[in-house]
């Protein structure tokens, strides 16, 4: 597959992105992002979380969250696995559940981040630490944008590609680093 031999080089570029002393917001939104919309093209989900063959799928951010310029900008006319891929806002409030990956922010309610992993839906998160129901963390380490996937919240219905876990740092629900 075409898209697998850019993963390692596209998210290493994004690893090797530095935040300078002052950081650029753009850039670090953007670089939010690019992390992101990689992970949507290395995450399968079951074909019943569709419609139809041909449905978006739906990258869901906080209305209110600083990456969505940013990601609706770098989110244009792409597809992922033949599927067009669709930035939709969610309201603080709003309905979560049509969404096959949504980006969290830094403060997310374990509830929803429960019965989001129950319905099949990649959850990225930045909160200081894993959380149960949160599969992907993204996180800043020495001025680096760096992520972990919480193997215990994964599930079974969502298929990782391998290249994705060798990426990241594979931690479990209480934040332990796993082997």
């Amino acid at each position: 597959m075409n898209r697998v031999r850019w993963l390692p080089a596209l998210l290493s570029a994004c690893l090797a992105t530095q935040a300078w002393a002052a950081p650029d917001v753009g850039l670090e939104q953007r670089l939010r992002a690019a992390f992101l919309i990689n992970f949507a093209k290395f995450v399968g989900w079951p074909d019943s979380r569709f419609a139809s063959p041909d449905s978006p799928l739906l990258l869901c951010v906080p209305a209110a969250h600083g990456v969505t310029e940013a990601l609706q900008e770098a989110a244009k006319d792409k597809a992922i696995a033949g599927r067009p891929l669709q930035v939709q806002l969610v309201a603080a409030r709003g309905d979560w559940q049509p969404c096959h990956l949504a980006y969290l922010g830094s403060n997310p309610s374990a509830e929803l981040l429960l019965t989001l992993a129950a319905n099949s839906t990649l959850t990225v998160h930045e909160a200081a630490r894993a959380l149960p129901g949160g599969m992907i963390r993204l996180y800043l380490d020495q001025k680096r944008m760096r992520f972990e996937v919480n193997t215990a919240a994964t599930g079974e219905t969502l298929q990782f590609s391998a290249k994705l876990l060798s990426m990241a740092t594979l931690t479990n629900s209480d934040g332990l680093t796993l082997p």
